[in-house]
């Protein structure tokens, strides 16, 4: 098992090992050391640190992350825990906070989120040294699918039965995005490769969901106010993950390029009352609009821990009831115009 560095007051080192007595822990007091260790020791799984304790300025913080001396997940335990993650937010990767004094609950999740994305960072470094060393495949992937595989297998072990979804939701792009290309309307071009990306890209877009709790995702109720706040905190995390690929490849980056467009818009509405951003209209990425009608379409039509499947033709009234306002106009037309063909997939 690989080791957690603790870079906190020895207050707080003293209770974090004693509530999480099945890992071992580095000790680290200084910047020097701490950089150090990582050179040294390569069973490092993640670094909870406190800036104060440390002695480190934010401004510091963010020289020790942009020389990338600091390739793991961190979590930090702040004072003012809001501020902290205004000023730092998602900024490098994976960041995470949690205040102080802290629960031993939440800091247990927020732990486990951080060796999911361990996880998550081991996976992008093994397929990146498999894409240096490799010619591309037929269709000049370079290893995109197996990566992507592997970050849903990782997903679904989060999140039951979703690999269904992202396949379905990968699949439905490819049909709306053929039709939008074949129509050559103003504004909503898309070439040949952009399509073949954001095919690929589609079922990353709810890969920050690695990072949600899976007893929220797997409720059978209700969500409460705050755990619907966390939820929707997918998005970021998504973003975040896919700040992790430092490859040499430029189609591969590229690909997530596009799969973080994807992540951002695909919960805008039109009417600029979507999150994360409250972005509107055109503003929103086409990409981004197109996710958003085929992610609800998807959704509706099949059963959740915590509602039933609608029918088909629900569905679409749904859709064509909201386009406009949740949903582009032109592209809740064209979804509409191949829905026999996206009836036929959603039944396989």
């Amino acid at each position: 098992m690989g080791k957690i560095v603790l870079s906190v007051s020895p207050r707080d080192e003293k209770t974090i090992s004693r509530m999480f007595p099945s890992f071992e822990f580095y000790s680290v007091a200084s910047v020097s050391h701490l950089q150090s260790l990582l050179i040294e020791q390569n069973d490092i799984l993640l670094v909870i640190m406190d800036l104060k304790a440390l002695g480190v300025e934010e401004n510091s913080f963010r020289e020790l992350i942009r020389s990338r001396s600091l390739n793991l997940p961190i979590l930090i335990l702040a004072d003012d825990e809001e501020k902290l993650e205004k000023d730092l937010s998602f900024d490098f990767g994976m960041i995470d906070f949690i205040g102080k004094p802290f629960d031993k609950w939440i800091l247990n999740e927020k732990i486990e989120v951080c060796l999911r994305m361990r996880t998550v960072m081991l996976i992008f470094e093994k397929d990146r040294s498999l894409r240096k060393n490799k010619r591309p495949n037929a269709n000049g992937n370079f290893f995109q699918e197996s990566t992507i595989n592997e970050l849903m297998d990782l997903l679904e072990t989060n999140n039951d039965n979703l690999m269904v979804h992202l396949r379905r939701t990968s699949r439905m792009m490819r049909i709306l995005g053929s039709k939008v290309q074949s129509l050559h309307l103003a504004g909503y071009g898309i070439s040949s490769k952009e399509l073949e990306r954001m095919v690929i890209a589609a079922p990353l877009h709810d890969i920050g969901k690695i990072c949600i709790p899976k007893s929220i995702l797997d409720k059978p109720g209700k969500l409460t106010a705050e755990e619907f706040n966390l939820v929707k905190q997918h998005v970021l995390y998504g973003v975040a993950i896919l700040q992790f690929p430092k490859d040499d490849v430029p189609e591969f980056l590229e690909t997530m390029k596009m799969a973080k467009v994807i992540i951002c818009g695909h919960h805008e509405r039109y009417d600029g009352s979507g999150y994360p951003y409250g972005i509107k209209g055109r503003d929103i990425p086409l990409a981004g609009r197109m996710m958003a009608v085929i992610d609800v379409y998807d959704a509706l039509t099949n059963e959740r821990p915590y509602k039933h499947a609608m029918r088909h033709e629900e569905a679409m009234e749904y859709l064509k009831a909201n386009s406009g306002s949740h949903f582009d106009l032109v592209i809740t037309d064209v979804f509409v115009s191949v829905q026999d063909q996206i009836l036929l997939l959603s039944v396989q």
